[in-house]
């Protein structure tokens, strides 16, 4: 990785300084944003992601690619339908061993999907698969010919398309029309008209199959997350609650909504929502940038642009960019886009910018908090199987030494110190819990595991406080104040019981 950053400096002229600084601008608002937000912790991922995908973005554009390479990854891409389709023809038991190996948190959503009989292959949802398959197909019909080799891009293509279909997303189908129409109709009407006649029945039999789709649950639910971030930023329309903290904030929506989720499922109303003002421009200026630039793409390299496209359009439905899966080959792409757009070509500049020392310091930091993060989530994993509580509580503390900007770590802590009622634990975890309190500050769920804590440390009156404050973050409808009554009656129990 510092080899190739090194070797894209070198390509890096003195007019790329701006792009270089306003990319700083953009990371520096987003960690100033997420530190008075309402989730620092889950801002840290967020913010990692997006400098990840300008990296790679930069790297991508030093160099004009060779005309295979997009196709090239495109068959990369296709290649997940086959891992999907194994898993839809397969069945949830002979995927049970790959389930199992998985984080917690993902081995319920994998469960879920599995158990749906819709492919994701190595993504969240089926639907980032979908997009992932729609941005391939372009590619891969620009290459068509009527030739040996030209059968071989079209037999992959076919794979892409039965994944597609596989995952039943209705949205990834209608995307792959709407890429697939602009390259196929310049070669030929006939195939173009195939391709669309294929396509529309595969979203006919998806809403068939589909009940959901069919009584448009799906639909009410986009609106219900719309109007949940049209709430958000109207409680801070100036700053917004915080990057990444659209999640969070929304717990404490008043309107009745079908759901609660991670993001808005449109990324325009997400930035307004978590960047207020700052957002709005934000969103409006990159996506005026992107339209300048398919457009110049789209006379001599119509399927690159068409590619790039797919991928912000499905952000307006969707949440795949914050899915490192989607978006990092979509930074791929960009990059080649905007080489191809650009005039440079892959040449070295006389005069490349100054900073080499503080660019590799910087990829050199980032790689190893990543490195860090992923050896926390790790330890977790294997603390969590811990033989007793006091294992479990070791294992937790390690990751959390390791990456301090998890919050996951600290619900293992306190459980497993609440396990083994040692008195020494339950004060350590007592303190972690406090003292990181500021990385998820609004947190119902934290707070009921602190009241908790604090019932068998014997601190009554923390444990009353923490349970107020979690039944104020509580989301409507979820069962808050229940949990509040059950909590209260823990106390009173513990506040009777005879000590020492």
């Amino acid at each position: 990785v510092l080899a190739l950053c090194t070797w894209g400096w070198r390509r890096t002229g003195s007019k790329c300084v701006g792009s270089i600084v306003g990319s700083s601008v953009i990371l520096l608002v987003m960690s100033l944003s997420a530190a008075s937000g309402w989730d620092p912790s889950r801002a840290v991922g967020e913010i990692g992601l997006t400098a990840a995908l300008v990296a790679l973005v930069w790297l991508a554009s030093r160099s004009r690619p060779p005309a295979v390479f997009p196709a090239l990854l495109a068959v990369g891409l296709a290649g997940l339908a086959l891992w999907g389709l194994w898993q839809v023809f397969a069945g949830l038991d002979a995927i049970r061993p790959a389930i199992d190996e998985l984080a917690p948190a993902a081995r319920a959503y994998a469960e879920e999907r599995a158990a749906s009989g819709r492919a994701f292959a190595s993504l969240p949802l089926p639907s980032h698969l979908a997009v992932m398959l729609a941005t391939a197909l372009p590619l891969l019909a620009a290459r068509f010919r009527a030739t040996p080799k030209g059968l071989v891009w079209i037999s992959v293509a076919v794979v892409a398309f039965v994944g597609l279909l596989a995952a039943k997303s209705p949205v990834g189908i209608g995307l792959a029309l709407l890429a697939l129409i602009p390259v196929l109709v310049t070669r030929s009407r006939l195939s173009a008209g195939i391709v669309t006649g294929a396509l529309a029945i595969g979203i006919v039999g998806v809403v068939v199959v589909r009940p959901d789709v069919a009584s448009l649950e799906p639909v009410s639910l986009r609106f219900d997350n719309w109007r949940t971030g049209v709430w958000l930023w109207t409680t801070s329309p100036a700053s917004g609650v915080g990057v990444a903290s659209f999640a969070q904030a929304s717990q404490a929506n008043p309107l009745e909504v079908g759901n609660r989720p991670a993001h808005a499922h449109n990324l325009p109303i997400e930035a307004v929502a978590e960047l207020g003002t700052v957002g709005l421009f934000g969103v409006v200026g990159l996506g005026v940038w992107l339209v300048l630039l398919i457009s110049r793409l789209w006379k001599d390299h119509r399927s690159l642009a068409v590619a790039v496209a797919v991928v912000p359009l499905h952000n307006m439905l969707d949440f795949s960019i914050f899915v490192s899966g989607v978006a990092l080959p979509w930074a791929v792409l960009l990059g080649w886009a905007i080489a191809q757009a650009g005039p440079e070509g892959g040449r070295i500049p006389a005069t490349p910018p100054k900073g080499r020392i503080a660019m590799v310091t910087a990829i050199s930091l980032a790689l190893g908090a990543t490195i860090l993060h992923t050896a926390g989530e790790e330890i977790e994993r294997a603390a969590a199987a811990g033989s007793s509580p006091a294992i479990r509580f070791a294992g937790a503390q390690q990751a959390l030494v390791l990456a301090p900007w998890r919050v996951e770590p600290q619900f293992l802590l306190a459980t497993s110190a609440i396990d083994s009622r040692d008195q020494a634990l339950l004060n350590r975890a007592w303190t972690e819990l406090d003292r990181l309190r500021w990385l998820r500050p609004r947190s119902a769920a934290l707070a009921e595991r602190r009241s908790r804590l604090a019932i068998v440390r014997g601190d009554l009156s923390s444990a009353l406080a923490e349970a107020w404050i979690a039944a104020e973050y509580g989301a409507p409808g979820s069962g808050a104040k229940r949990r509040l009554a059950e909590l209260i009656a823990e106390i009173e129990k513990a506040g009777h019981e005879p000590t020492g």
